[in-house]
């Protein structure tokens, strides 16, 4: 369930109990019955749904905070020749450089070397791209 489903369980249930202050005292025990089981239904459905939209609600900001840590990593990199690299204390780039391709997608992976291949190809552990980059490694 959703906020709108909540709101309009909490709307019906409101539009009974108006009903139940309007209506003539002759209102046989029976059917007095019935309403107040509308509003108690009513109730438990906003229930539910307020507590589905808390859970939801809960899932996403950990998903922002993820993405907000992600971020806030890539304000340590530098980029260099095309390629993101860590930086070191002094501002340089040092190390491997991270995979293009995982880096735009918000992923922070590290380039390997390739094993059997020339010296500048490098491979993403992640995605499996091959780069054939002189990387210039400090």
């Amino acid at each position: 369930m959703d906020i709108g489903t909540a709101l309009a369980s909490v709307g019906a249930a409101i539009d009974t109990v108006k009903f139940l202050r309007d209506v003539d005292k002759k209102l046989d025990e029976a059917e007095l019955k019935i309403r107040l089981a509308d509003v108690y239904g009513g109730l438990a459905d906003a229930k539910m749904a307020l507590a589905d939209a808390r859970t939801s609600l809960a899932e996403q900001a950990a998903e922002i905070e993820r993405l907000k840590s992600e971020f806030s990593r890539r304000d340590d990199t530098i980029e260099y020749d095309g390629m993101h690299y860590q930086v070191d204390e002094d501002g340089q780039r040092t190390g491997r450089p991270f995979c293009p391709n995982c880096y735009a997608n918000g992923v922070l992976l590290i380039t390997q070397p390739a094993v059997d291949a020339p010296h500048d190809q490098s491979f993403c552990p992640g995605c499996g791209n091959n780069y054939f980059t002189a990387f210039g490694q400090r």
